[in-house]
Formats: structure tokens, C-alpha cells, sequence
């Protein structure tokens, strides 16, 4: 149940960031432009590869719970191959394979921070709404939280 409160107490850090006397974030720089993979592939002439719907299954994040290891293992090498494919496919004189795989990796890095970072969130969301009702309140099992108490 402490699992319970911890994510409450990140989504409501989340929604009501910290005073001001606190770490105040919003004065941090970056040492150089954010270089996003949509801005490099409109450089090298490469957006065609986003079009293409096999970056689904190269960039997919394999989830490997309750599954048996050979279909693991077969969505592995699926992954593996649309990968290959799509860097044979797009590369250019301008778009080496290399460039091609480090946007798919990092589109995939991307897919596998936000399965470990948001999904949790939403499935906190879909427990408290199918558990807690808004509209009743019952003595001790409150999931307010107090200004100076768990937050």
C-alpha cells in the first residue's frame, strides 16, 4: 500500500509543483538546442521514415511480463528485423544506416521512458477511479493530502 501513496504523492507534486523556495527548475539551460529526431530527419531529407508503419514494431517496447521467453524472444527478433529493414530502406548519402538506427533507438528510448514513467500513472488513475468514488467519503480512508503532511 506505501506503493499507493507514493504515486499519489507524485501526481500531486506533479500537478502542484514545489514552492518557490525549493530546487526552482525553471531557471535551468540547456548547453545546446534540444535536437529533436522530426528536426534531424527534415535536415537529412529522411521524414519519409516516419510515414512508414513498420517504425511501430522497430521502436515498440517489448514487454516481457507474464509471457512466454520464445514469444518474447520472437518479438525481439521482429523488432530487430523492421529495424534493419527500415535503416536499408531509408538510408541516403545524406542519411547513413547509422543515423537511421540512432532515431529509431532513440524514438525507442523514448517508448520505453514513458512505459516505465507514465504508465504506472495511468494505471494509478484507473484504480482510483474504479475504487474511490469523488462524490463519497468514507472516515480513515481519505486520499487527501495536507499542506506539510506527505507532501
Amino acid at each position: 500500500m506505501s506503493w499507493l501513496c507514493t504515486m499519489v504523492v507524485c501526481m500531486c507534486v506533479r500537478i502542484h509543483p514545489p514552492q518557490q523556495h525549493l530546487n526552482d527548475t525553471s531557471t535551468t539551460q540547456c548547453v545546446r538546442p534540444l535536437r529533436t529526431v522530426y528536426a534531424f530527419l527534415e535536415e537529412k531529407g529522411g521524414l519519409a521514415l516516419l510515414e512508414d508503419g513498420l517504425v511501430e514494431v522497430a521502436t515498440a517496447e517489448i514487454k516481457s511480463a507474464g509471457r512466454p521467453r520464445h514469444e518474447v524472444q520472437r518479438d525481439i527478433k521482429r523488432k530487430e528485423k523492421a529495424r534493419a529493414h527500415l535503416a536499408a530502406k531509408y538510408r541516403t548519402s545524406a542519411l547513413p544506416e547509422d543515423d537511421v538506427l540512432r532515431c529509431l533507438h532513440s524514438i525507442g528510448d523514448n517508448n520505453a521512458f514513458l512505459l516505465f514513467n507514465r504508465d504506472p500513472i495511468d494505471r494509478m488513475i484507473e484504480y482510483l477511479d474504479k475504487y474511490y468514488s469523488q462524490d463519497t467519503h468514507e472516515p480513515g480512508h481519505s486520499l487527501a493530502i495536507h499542506g506539510m503532511m506527505w507532501g
